[in-house]
């Protein structure tokens, strides 16, 4: 398994490397593309939990706009149903983000799977389960960014009915809603009456300030359970352009 998921992740590097510099219509972007197929076959089909989480993982976003066309895009939507949380969670991440890339056919998949998830948020009465559709919620909000704010409103909701459960739901929450507050700021804002007995008071200060440039709070647990961090608007449009190609086209 060591040396699988060693070669996974060195040829997704090689490919995070040299995709900016091939043209699409070359043989080497067609190679490109089979490349990663086989990848995503992997990242569902191998037996080993920590080489599908590392092939995820090593799915970066300059590969985003490629993975919108290759043949196995689906491989992304089965690993939604994965055993392992840690899998899917890297899986919703990868699948938010790409569908910048290809929003007409990735977009309904994403709904779906988020109301779903905000009714297990919602009615789930195991407290596992609660966190990990928590945690699978945060991950989409991280990919998707601004695709998510049409949906800000109906996220928010249950979010809030966490703050006054167990500490780690609170936290799990509150990490979530610091990322809605980077697609949405206002949204977020018109809660912070309900949010402010949960932060500390420079956090709060800092989170009405917006995103344009400033910092916002969020939980994410690499930064601290209550932190800053500046917005970096994603690189949509910046992926490799195909002209004249429909990049969705094969996903069903």
């Amino acid at each position: 398994p060591k040396v699988r998921s060693a070669a996974a992740t060195a040829c997704a590097a090689v490919l995070d490397i040299c995709v900016m510099s091939v043209d699409p219509g070359s043989m080497e972007f067609q190679y490109i593309l089979q490349c990663l197929d086989h990848l995503m076959m992997m990242a569902v089909g191998d037996d080993s939990q920590e080489i599908r989480v590392k092939i995820f993982q090593s799915l970066t976003q300059p590969l985003d706009s490629v993975i919108s066309c290759t043949e196995n895009i689906h491989c992304l939507i089965e690993a939604l149903n994965d055993e392992s949380l840690e899998v899917r969670i890297a899986a919703m991440t990868v699948i938010a983000r790409v569908a910048h890339h290809d929003t007409l056919h990735i977009m309904p998949v994403m709904r779906l799977t988020m109301k779903r998830l905000i009714l297990t948020v919602m009615n789930s009465k195991d407290p596992l389960v609660k966190r990990e559709g928590v945690q699978l919620l945060q991950a989409l909000i991280n990919g998707s960014h601004t695709l998510v704010v049409p949906y800000v409103r109906l996220v928010i909701e249950p979010l809030l009915g966490l703050l006054n459960t167990k500490a780690l739901d609170v936290v799990a929450a509150l990490s979530t809603i610091g990322d809605l507050a980077l697609a949405s700021p206002e949204s977020v804002r018109e809660h912070l009456s309900v949010l402010s007995p949960q932060l500390p008071i420079p956090v709060l200060l800092r989170a009405a300030g917006g995103y344009d440039g400033h910092p916002v709070f969020t939980g994410r647990s690499d930064l601290g359970p209550l932190s800053v961090r500046p917005f970096h608007q994603p690189a949509v449009g910046h992926g490799i352009p195909f002209p004249g190609r429909s990049c969705g086209e094969r996903f069903y």
